[in-house]
């Protein structure tokens, strides 16, 4: 391992003297100067100066200046690259971890030319050393190793600048029409809290490998906590939902002031629940015609119900749907708010398991999130979410080029472009005169240069006329070969106008002879690892896609109205297929009786006309009834016949002498 001194003294770092400085300093000393007298006019050791003295003059070329990366891999270019890479890499959301550092590093080193001097211990791992990422991370101060937040890739593509200029453009509508005021914008959004918090740090023994610390239970159960923020930092009271059929009151002791709470099989938020928030929401706002409010929420479909949205345009309330996907950056809830809500609840959690050691039941909820409501939803904590957001006060640029980065995994080119016709070259014949002949036009048609393109992003240069090229293209059609000439203009062109081949040229073939061929093209880290790319986008059904939207404008409530009632309809029709009576069977006139012990009917005459009807013609034979499917009604069942049985089992010997003298004692009992 690479051993880095710390100094201890307060003496000045050697080193420090750049290459100019010393290179004055030796020429002085060359010149007749005294060593001495020039290390203490350009503080620079005297030692060091005779040292470089000595090697300009045996050398005059010599480099004045330390060299202390003599046995480093990489210079400096190329770690720049490197860097640069890992940090793009971390901006996609598809950062490296440190094995893959290494890796990437080896080979980065093994198809750079000329070949790097590497130690042999990367040959053998096929990755680079831990000491080399060690001083790779000492060296660039820009990286650093960091735990990622989980991003699903919706979030990481959603997120672009059409659907955030999509969502600024009918923020800027809605504001324009009533002039809303700080205090009347709204945000809305649900976040779960459990039974079973996420336990904080704790101090403990140095060394020890695992350190334990209580929860409520097992495995947690989940209540729906409803927040609701203005712009101006003012709350609305929560709303809970409980995981349960029946509310009661004692699930809202200790709960913040106002707050309201009812109960939900699921425990999550739906149309029904939604609508009864709506209700007070526009209690606690005091919001109507006269006093318009905005509200923001995401695209939930229990967000969009008709009835709520009827209810909220009545009542003034104008609402507003964030891009699906993007609400980790829209919206002020999640920017700045929920986060200190959910460590506040897991340390009061904490508390109380040490405060109450027995199992967290949901009625303890409300009292928990009593104690840390407050503590997270301050004012400075909400407008710092509005601003952040650029809702409030409003700046739709906010957000700068590095956080789309993310989304250019989806950049697609247009479907027109899949195949374009492409200018291979043009070739610009000069004629000397008016007299020129075709012949020196030819000549120079096939003396000029054509510059193909490939798919590998790569020109190739030859020298062959435009018909040999067109005539050696594989796996290209030729849409135009044209020469133009006229012999009273001073110049005439000729393009060849063909479309890109299908797979990568090959350099072998795409380079004529006669030219020698081109330096083999730099080395990326881009093609050793290549950037995700997301593939031509599938057409598939299923439901339509959401975007941000005004959802009380008329148009969309119609909409909304349209797909709600084709909804209902085919769930009224599968509950009536699923509760539909079962098809009477036809019951035959003979009776059958059961038996009492192994509850089979006896054989009677009309099953004994059925095995007669077999011998009858095809013309007399009556059409047979479907074969109906044992069920609970349909126990009972004709017997199999004797010759289908299986043999009796054979009695034992004893038992058939028993018999026989049995029989014998009877009948001389009898005489």
């Amino acid at each position: 391992m690479p051993y880095h001194k710390k100094r201890k003294t307060a003496r000045p770092t050697r080193g420090l003297t750049d290459e100019k400085t010393m290179r004055a300093a030796v020429a002085e000393v060359i010149g007749g100067k005294g060593v001495n007298t020039v290390a203490r006019e350009t503080g620079i050791d005297s030692m060091t100066l005779k040292r470089y003295v000595r090697k300009v003059r045996l050398n005059p070329g010599t480099v004045c200046k330390p060299n202390y990366i003599t046995t480093q891999v990489f210079n400096t270019a190329e770690e720049t690259n490197l860097s640069d890479y890992i940090l793009q890499a971390s901006q996609l959301h598809c950062g490296l971890s440190t094995k893959a550092t290494r890796k990437l590093a080896y080979q980065y080193a093994v198809a750079i030319r000329p070949p790097k001097r590497i130690p042999q211990s990367w040959t053998t791992n096929l990755s680079a050393g831990k000491d080399w990422l060690k001083d790779f991370m000492r060296r660039r101060s820009e990286l650093s190793l960091r735990t990622p937040e989980a991003t699903s890739m919706a979030r990481a593509t959603a997120f672009n600048r059409h659907t955030v200029h999509e969502f600024f453009t009918n923020l800027r509508e809605v504001r324009s029409r009533h002039s809303y005021q700080p205090h009347n914008i709204y945000n809305v959004d649900e976040t779960g809290v459990t039974t079973v918090q996420k336990p904080g740090q704790v101090l403990a023994a140095k060394g020890a490998r695992q350190v334990g610390h209580r929860t409520g239970a097992e495995r947690g159960t989940l209540v729906t906590v409803c927040c609701c923020v203005n712009a101006i930092g003012n709350t609305v009271p929560p709303f809970f939902i409980f995981p349960r059929v029946r509310f009661t009151d004692k699930m809202l002791a200790g709960c913040p002031p106002g707050s309201v709470g009812v109960a939900s099989p699921s425990g999550w938020m739906n149309a029904d629940t939604f609508l009864q928030w709506m209700k007070h929401f526009i209690h606690h706002t005091r919001c109507g015609v006269d006093k318009q409010v905005l509200l923001i929420l995401d695209n939930h479909e229990s967000h969009v119900s008709y009835e709520c949205l009827e209810l909220a345009r009545h009542s003034g309330v104008t609402m507003l749907t964030l891009p699906p996907h993007c609400s980790h950056k829209l919206q002020p809830l999640d920017r700045s708010v929920f986060g200190p809500f959910k460590r506040y609840y897991n340390a009061a959690c904490d508390d109380w398991v040490v405060e109450n050691p027995k199992p967290m039941q949901i009625t303890d909820i409300a009292a928990l999130v009593g104690r840390s409501y407050p503590l997270a939803f301050t004012p400075s904590n909400i407008t710092a979410g509005f601003a952040a957001t650029g809702i409030e006060p409003l700046n739709a640029d906010i957000f700068c080029d590095d956080e789309y980065i993310a989304s250019s995994v989806t950049d697609r080119p247009q479907p027109d472009a899949a195949a374009p016709a492409t200018i291979v070259g043009a070739i610009q014949v000069s004629q000397s005169s008016e007299n020129s002949s075709a012949a020196d036009t030819a000549d120079a048609d096939q003396s000029a240069v054509v510059a193909t393109a490939s798919t590998s992003g790569y020109a190739t240069v030859s020298s062959q006329s435009p018909a040999n090229i067109i005539a050696s293209t594989a796996g290209s059609a030729v849409v135009a070969s044209q020469v133009t000439s006229d012999a009273t203009a001073t110049s005439s062109y000729a393009a060849v106008i063909c479309q890109l081949p299908a797979f990568p040229a090959d350099p072998a073939i795409s380079t004529p002879a006669g030219i020698p061929s081109s330096q083999s093209s730099p080395v990326t880290l881009e093609k050793l690892r290549p950037m995700p790319k997301a593939g031509a986008r599938k057409s598939s059904g299923g439901r339509k896609r959401q975007k941000t939207r005004i959802l009380t404008d008329t148009p969309v409530r119609a909409e909304i109205r349209a797909i709600q009632e084709v909804k209902n309809k085919s769930n009224v029709t599968c509950k009536q297929k699923l509760n539909m009576p079962e098809k009477k069977v036809k019951k035959s006139k003979s009776k059958t009786r059961p038996t009492v012990n192994n509850k089979v009917t006896e054989p009677t005459a009309t099953s004994a006309s059925a095995d007669s009807s077999s011998t009858q013609s095809p013309s007399q034979r009556t059409t047979k009834p479907r074969k109906q499917k044992t069920t609970a009604s349909n126990v009972l069942r004709r017997p199999r016949p004797m010759s289908e049985r299986p043999p009796p089992p054979r009695k034992p010997q004893w038992l058939q002498t028993f018999q026989q003298s049995g029989s014998l004692l009877l009948l001389l009992y009898a005489e």
